[in-house]
């Protein structure tokens, strides 16, 4: 069994830059793909368990007075508790 690292309202951060799909304000039909970089905070909003593959976590990321609602794809070890100095 693996072992849950985050849990709703938790600030995790990017272990990796990727290019992923996001909810422009939480609106299901205004998305659009952007960059995140390595070490941008997200805020955990829910999370589910993959079979075999441990937890898939729904995030959000605020830019600008924008927030983006990342809804999939993001998998526990696209995170990491805190930035490593």
């Amino acid at each position: 069994m693996i072992n849950r690292e985050f849990d709703i309202n938790d600030i995790a951060y990017l272990a990796k830059s990727r290019r992923i799909k996001v909810e422009i304000d939480g609106d299901e039909n205004n998305t659009r793909n952007i960059s995140l970089k390595a070490g941008d905070a997200v805020k955990i909003l829910d999370y589910y368990e993959v079979e075999k593959y441990g937890y898939s976590y729904e995030a959000e990321f605020k830019k600008d007075g924008t927030s983006y609602i990342i809804r999939k794809h993001l998998s526990q070890n696209d995170l990491k508790p805190k930035i490593n100095k």
